[in-house]
């Protein structure tokens, strides 16, 4: 039983256990530990639940021909519109229809509507949609097929959240008073940091506490430390996005961007 935790390879067996860091120091405990299983078994659970997700067939699309926004205002890429109904964001088929404003190709992947407005799909499936509108921010739409979609501009995300990555965390000591012996408790309790390596952080207090983790990790470390008077500083890294309804985002954004081309064109 092997994974990857914190910067550390971890093996486990029934009587001990290993950990192997970036820099390629070994270090060997004996026993059982409770809280190496329980994280063990969390991520077993968690890629189950990834291959579970995975395992639903799905399209995405591609070898877009033609973007084109039709008569009830829906954007149109190939055959598939892209529409917002009951609460869902989705690209489905559609029967062939009225054709209002046609984008021309530039290249592939790339759509340009004559009001200079742009429509792109990356590498990775994203679909991009650029206005020509400085007022209206560019919005980032996943392109699975037939199915809920996810969407956000830089600031605001909305749709299915199985597209929205989770924050991540730096952690920081505030000051270098605190009860050292159970912060290191708790500390180990809740992350699976050698003991060596909680020591030297604690003694290094106050400064750098763990880098680069959960946004749910850091909350429970917080709160548990906090009930010992240890306090400690969360620094997200990136921004994190406002949620809002699929309905309020597909209308103050999508709907805004074929708006706008509508009425230029």
């Amino acid at each position: 039983n092997c994974f990857f935790y914190n910067n550390k390879f971890y093996f486990l067996r029934t009587d001990r256990y290993c950990s192997i860091d970036l820099q390629g120091e070994v270090t060997m405990e004996e026993g059982r530990d409770d809280e190496l299983l329980r994280v063990y078994d969390e991520l077993k659970n968690t890629i189950k639940e990834a291959k579970r997700r995975l395992d639903i067939p799905c399209q995405v699309l591609k070898n877009i021909k033609q973007i084109f926004i039709n008569a009830n205002g829906h954007l149109v890429f190939n055959t598939h519109q892209l529409h917002c109904k009951h609460g869902v964001l989705k690209l489905d088929s559609l029967k062939p229809g009225k054709q209002n404003y046609h984008a021309s190709k530039i290249k592939d992947g790339q759509f340009s509507f004559r009001d200079g407005s742009t429509v792109a799909i990356d590498r990775a499936g994203m679909i991009i949609l650029n206005s020509s509108n400085p007022d209206i921010p560019k919005i980032y739409i996943t392109s699975v097929l037939e199915r809920a979609l996810g969407a956000a501009t830089e600031d605001d995300f909305a749709g299915s959240e199985f597209f929205m990555k989770n924050n991540q965390f730096d952690v920081d000591f505030k000051s270098k008073v605190f009860e050292k012996f159970e912060t290191i408790k708790v500390i180990r309790k809740v992350l699976l940091i050698s003991l060596k390596d909680i020591k030297e952080m604690v003694e290094a207090a106050p400064g750098p506490l763990v880098k680069n983790i959960s946004k749910t990790l850091a909350l429970e470390l917080k709160d548990e430390l906090k009930k010992i008077n240890t306090d400690i500083h969360l620094r997200p890294i990136g921004v994190e996005l406002k949620k809002m309804s699929i309905d309020i985002f597909y209308h103050n954004y999508i709907k805004k961007f074929t708006e706008h081309i509508n009425e230029l064109n």
